[in-house]
């Protein structure tokens, strides 16, 4: 996105440059026809017929000095005001133009601003499963002496639910086992079995059932592989153990 608002700030340069041209030839083109007409009335002042009537007539005019620096004087006044008009519709279109590129700056920088945002929040660490501690979280969590449950109607961030994570997160920091452990890590093992907890029981609701069971087959079924893949395993030739680690249980999907 910074790329494209650089482009709007060179598409703004070149569009001013382009007018500024535009400007310079119109003026350009004026001051020709200007001198055009300065050189062909002091001819005539001078006495000296011109080579092309002013009025495209065969006949030769016959005007005096006065009448014909009074042309001069009108023609010098008709191209003023028509420099005039012409410098007031430009700067008129610039302030067009540059209101609408403004605009157009601001949108992109919040476009900008929102993209970054976004991968910000993309690139959050990715929660890690330790099988240790996600046992832990489970089993504190269904103790019968824990009185603090996970309530899967109410929000992850409710104060009910927070309550419950700081009392896992605590408990489990003072364990001897898990001193160690990171916080962060608990955290993320106590919001993952928050979405089985969740997920259990959107599936007790009536019109889920046949969804609910679905996904029962389905978990049975990749168990079964799971066991299948690692009884092969146990099996195979050295030089073959290499190439079987790369093999997940869809090689061994049953019908």
């Amino acid at each position: 996105m910074g790329m494209t608002t650089h482009t709007a700030v060179l598409a703004r340069r070149a569009y001013k440059q382009t007018c500024f041209y535009s400007c310079t030839q119109t003026f350009s083109s004026i001051s020709c026809v200007f001198a055009a007409l300065l050189f062909h009335d002091l001819q005539w002042l001078d006495g000296v017929s011109p080579s092309t009537p002013l009025h495209g007539r065969d006949q030769p005019l016959s005007a005096s000095p006065q009448t014909g620096e009074k042309k001069l004087l009108n023609a010098i006044s008709g191209l003023s005001r028509q420099l005039t008009q012409f410098a007031a519709d430009v700067n008129e279109q610039f302030t067009l133009v540059n209101s609408r590129l403004l605009s157009i700056e601001d949108r992109l920088a919040a476009m900008e601003s929102k993209n970054c945002v976004e991968d910000t929040n993309s690139k959050k660490r990715r929660r890690v499963h330790n099988p240790k501690i996600a046992e832990a979280v489970r089993r504190l969590h269904n103790s019968d002496t824990n009185c603090r449950r996970y309530e899967p109607e109410q929000g992850l961030t409710s104060p009910h639910n927070e309550a419950v994570t700081s009392y896992l997160l605590g408990a489990m920091s003072a364990s001897p086992d898990l001193h160690d452990a990171d916080k962060d890590d608990i955290v993320s093992a106590c919001k993952t079995y928050y979405e089985t907890v969740r997920r259990s029981f959107r599936y007790k609701h009536p019109d889920l059932a046949s969804q609910a069971e679905a996904v029962k087959r389905s978990a049975r079924s990749r168990a079964r592989r799971k066991r299948l893949l690692e009884a092969r395993q146990s099996v195979l030739a050295e030089d073959e153990v290499g190439l079987w680690k790369c093999a997940t249980t869809d090689v061994c999907k049953m019908d």
